[in-house]
């Protein structure tokens, strides 16, 4: 599978608990410029609050 068939190029599982939010913060720093990152968690609403602190859609 080519990078062109995939919408995103990283996606991090467990991203609303402690060490998800860790590595969510060190991805939106680290990551390379145009990187393509989703975040996915059990929960809704502490997904949205990692999205809002890091300023992000």
């Amino acid at each position: 599978m080519s990078h062109i068939d995939r919408d995103h190029d990283i996606v991090l599982l467990g991203a609303s608990g402690f060490v998800g939010r860790y590595t969510a913060r060190h991805l939106e720093k680290a990551a390379p410029k145009g990187a393509r990152i989703a975040i996915a968690g059990r929960s809704r609403s502490r997904l949205q609050d990692v999205t809002r602190d890091l300023g992000v859609d």
